[in-house]
């Protein structure tokens, strides 16, 4: 197809079998299809390209393709009439418009169109579209500018109409009117959309904008989860590669078009011009030199698209992530979800409470000041993350979303681990998307890199190092400090036989997080078991919740005095040790510069791939001669766990029913009949026990028999003891000891 279409046809194609899938997906259609109009000399050409292709595989392995038949069915008749008009060469619009017109009825000719002309009848509708795509030497996107397609409405006499705009931004979008009814009897032309290609690269074909449903985000329907994945894979690396244009359509009586024609432009007043009925090249051009859209490198638009959107789905990600679910999660779900469909199209319904938390946060202030809307004010390390908006979730809310309110907590802690419905890659889920707690387990204890994702210098902390700030620049020098004075803790005989291992003091912070990558302990240690780590993630998670691995800070640089007693302790608490540190930097820091000084480590420790399982015991753990690490969960390769309780065992023999219907396929009879007669006989003998059970008396029908007593087993208390025993042998003695 891509040999065959234009540039202007481009923004409408697909760009592989999986996005016609997606774009083509409807609800309960297991066969969706995508249908792409072309001409009669294109059809020709994407024959022959066809057999071209048929040709050249080698060995001949399609010649039996060589003689094939085609369905062809007609749809998206505008696609037939395109014309080019080169403005490089001359802007014929007049006559453009007449070979377009010219087209739909030669390629419609089956159609009486002298009929269809007379107003007798009826008044004849077409729609002219006018699409502007650039040619550059690289993909480009055209954005219309608002305030200039406003001016346009307003000078060619429209109504207020309707104003979409795109990822939130004020100033770029689309806008659709309808033509004042007094001016619509002289131009003829009822009404008029202008809008931006972009839509194209998710636009279904059915035009549904059902994607990013509140109720869907709220539970991590797997539906959600795969239209969120296909989305960002269009936008950070199939849309970037082609040119999006923008489109203009008027809708105009029959009987007019030929009229309009001559002077198309001054008839629906174009930009910037005030004199009507002038030379129509001179009009297109001013319209042109007005600058009314803006252009863009494909790749900038998109990756800005992809990179907006895929923080939305963390941050939500994390909300629901969240041990104890914030009271007002639904309200912040409708908010994210709104956001969600702003960056692919306009919102087709806004909920009330979406609405107020709009209003509460300043959204058109907001957009006007800044261009875009952002959440300035989200602050993820609180419970209450959005101050601004609603605290507390109602009823109302609930109703929007469609979730009942005696049941929200168990939709809400339901088991989201089900198998996606869509394929997913072996390299990247292993043990597959949602493995049981136990596959997690084993993994991690016998062959961890399989099962954790390779580390990489995250950008987050990349911005760090680049800021002037003293509480970040003490944060990282903390860090620094913390994995030279924790290695050291550790004694010479679990480190690998190296005079550079026993001492380590890294340069930088990329150095110090690295240190705690699988790879270089791997390198640095003896042996060494990795545990697993059931902070944050989601699914069927049994037993108390660890730590995340970006709160165990406090493990080293604010430890419970309490329970961290001992020399060693002591020592982190001098000047020089870690602890002293930590409290000496507290003393020069004021209020508002320690929460800069935690929220930096949090981010530190939270891209750690690794870390000592530290305990009240001690800092590092041992088990079985085998130094414990944890392994961070944000590194594992799955999207959930999943109940990994045993279900019912397979039946060795078939049931009744089944071995009946075989002996009677087996005495020559069909599957059909075969199931008819079982199913028969089971009424058959449904209907005598229920004639038996209506001779019986009621004293016997109702008569229970009790239930058989069981026999208590009395098991001597010192068997206990010696499970408790055996229990506490399993636990890793610590080093602290």
């Amino acid at each position: 197809m891509e040999r065959v279409v234009t540039p202007a046809d481009e923004p409408y194609m697909g760009f592989d079998r999986e996005d016609l899938a997606f774009k083509a997906h409807e609800k309960g259609d297991k066969r969706p299809e995508v249908t792409y109009p072309l001409k009669s000399k294109q059809l020709e050409e994407f024959f022959e390209h066809i057999n071209t292709i048929i040709e050249e595989i080698p060995g001949g392995e399609l010649a039996k393709f060589g003689s094939a038949f085609y369905t062809l069915e007609i749809k998206g008749c505008k696609a037939y009439t395109k014309e080019i008009v080169d403005a490089d060469v001359n802007i014929d619009t007049e006559g453009a418009l007449k070979r377009a017109v010219e087209n739909l009825r030669s390629h419609y000719s089956a159609l009486d169109w002298n009929y269809m002309h007379d107003r007798m009848q009826g008044e004849l509708f077409l729609d002219i579209g006018i699409t502007y795509t650039p040619r550059h030497g690289f993909p480009v996107v055209g954005l219309w500018k608002l305030d200039c397609a406003e001016a346009s409405y307003g000078a060619g006499g429209y109504t207020r109409g309707s104003m979409h705009t795109i990822n939130t931004m004020g100033r770029y979008g689309g806008l659709q009117a309808e033509m004042a009814s007094e001016r619509m009897e002289r131009t003829h032309i009822n009404f008029r959309q202008s809008y931006n290609l972009t839509w194209e690269a998710v636009r279904r074909t059915d035009n549904s904008r059902d994607m990013f449903v509140p109720k869907d985000i709220y539970t991590l329907e797997p539906s959600y989860l795969e239209h969120r994945e296909r989305i960002l894979k269009i936008y950070g690396k199939k849309a970037q590669k082609k040119s999006y244009g923008v489109r203009d359509e008027f809708r105009i009586g029959g009987a007019a078009v030929a009229h309009v024609a001559k002077d198309l432009d001054a008839q629906v007043s174009m930009f910037n011009v005030s004199i009507p009925l002038v030379n129509v090249n001179k009009q297109v051009r001013a319209m042109i030199a007005s600058k009314p859209m803006i252009w863009l490198r494909s790749e900038t638009w998109f990756e800005l698209l992809h990179l907006r959107l895929m923080r939305l789905t963390e941050i939500h990600d994390k909300l629901y992530q969240r041990q104890e679910t914030p009271p007002n999660y639904a309200i912040l779900t409708g908010l994210f979800a709104f956001l969600m469909q702003s960056v692919l199209f306009t919102p087709p319904e806004v909920d009330a409470y979406v609405r107020e938390s709009l209003n509460l946060l300043r959204f058109r202030e907001n957009v006007e000041r800044f261009g875009m809307f952002f959440l300035h004010d989200l602050d993820m390390t609180k419970n209450n993350c959005l101050p601004e908006i609603l605290k507390v979730d109602d009823a109302d809310v609930y109703r929007s979303l469609k979730i009942s309110f005696h049941r929200r907590k168990r939709l809400r802690l339901q088991d989201i681990a089900n198998e996606p419905r869509f394929e997913v890659d072996a390299n990247q889920y292993p043990l597959g998307p949602t493995p049981t707690w136990k596959q997690l387990v084993n993994a991690l204890e016998k062959e961890p890199w399989t099962i954790v994702k390779r580390w990489e210098w995250p950008d987050e902390l990349d911005d760090l190092v680049g800021q002037d700030s003293d509480p970040i620049s003490i944060a990282i020098l903390l860090f620094q400090a913390f994995t030279s004075q924790i290695w050291a803790l550790l004694h010479p005989s679990w480190k690998s036989f190296n005079a550079e291992m026993e001492v380590f003091q890294p340069r930088d912070l990329r150095e110090a997080v690295e240190f705690w990558t699988l790879d270089q302990l791997h390198k640095r240690l003896t042996s060494y078991v990795i545990h697993a780590c059931n902070a944050g993630l989601r699914g069927d998670i049994l037993g108390q919740r660890m730590e995340p691995f970006g709160e165990r800070w406090r493990l080293y640089l604010e430890p419970d005095a309490s329970s961290a007693t001992g020399q060693r302790w002591d020592i982190l608490r001098e000047s020089y040790g870690l602890i002293g540190r930590y409290q000496g930097a507290l003393r020069t820091l004021s209020p508002s510069d320690r929460d800069e000084l935690h929220n930096t480590l949090e981010t530190i420790f939270s891209h750690c791939q690794c870390l000592p399982k530290t305990s009240k015991k001690g800092v590092w753990a041992i088990d079985e001669e085998q130094v414990i690490l944890l392994a961070n969960p944000n590194y594992y390769k799955l999207n959930a766990i999943k109940s990994g309780r045993s279900g019912r065992r397979k039946p060795t023999h078939a049931s009744k029913s089944l071995l009946q219907n075989h002996l009677i396929q087996l005495a020559g009879y069909t599957s059909n009949m075969a199931t008819r007669a079982v199913g028969a006989k089971k009424m058959l003998q449904r209907a005598v026990e229920i004639e038996k059970k209506k001779k019986r008396s009621a004293k016997a029908r109702n008569r229970r028999a009790p239930p058989i007593k069981k026999k208590i087993i009395m098991v001597p208390n010192d068997t206990d003891d010696e499970q408790e025993e055996e229990l506490g042998s399993e636990t890793g003695d610590s080093l602290e000891d």
